[in-house]
């Protein structure tokens, strides 16, 4: 697959940036990410602050900015990174006039090779809400198995997804 787009950590200097991303997608953004209040400059500010430290502090969450063309155009992460479990949670938003065009794949291999290579995890797992199929999609092709089936708060039921390591090496050349 030709190389589109590429991953950066989000920083300060992305701030309008990503505020005005999401103001544009709010819908969207509400939809499938309803837990984050991001409407001000200092709500995302705090944010990427907040990001930061999860990452080089603490070091359990690593986000990084979908860039195309240097734009900015959605978000990637791993969460509740555990060392321990070599496990952690994946999450990703992509502004909607980019959706349906193969970037959020092109992001998850990223993430897969940063995951399974660098950090040396054994498993990346994705929740995702059972209506939204496009994202179910996208992990189904990326050999994700669906494990399990969640009611989470006010009866949202979420799929669960685990991509293990081995299944991950046997897709690479």
């Amino acid at each position: 697959m030709k190389q589109r787009i590429v991953l950066q950590p989000i920083t300060k200097k992305d701030s309008v940036e990503l505020l005005e991303l999401i103001s544009e997608n709010s819908k969207s953004f509400r939809n499938w990410i309803p837990h984050l209040e991001l409407d001000t400059a200092q709500q995302v500010e705090n944010f990427i602050k907040l990001n930061q430290y999860r990452e080089n502090v603490a070091h359990n969450q690593i986000m990084r900015g979908i860039k195309l063309n240097n734009e900015l155009i959605g978000i990637i992460d791993l969460h509740n990174i555990s060392m321990y479990e070599r496990s952690a949670d994946v999450g990703y938003w992509l502004a909607d006039g980019f959706v349906g065009k193969g970037y959020i794949t092109e992001a998850l291999q990223k993430l897969h090779h940063y995951a399974f290579v660098n950090l040396e995890l054994n498993k990346v797992h994705a929740l995702i809400k059972r209506s939204n199929i496009k994202s179910r999609a996208v992990v189904e092709r990326n050999n994700y198995q669906k494990v399990n089936s969640i009611k989470g708060l006010c009866n949202v039921e979420y799929i669960e997804y685990i991509l293990m390591r081995n299944d991950w090496l046997k897709t690479k050349d």
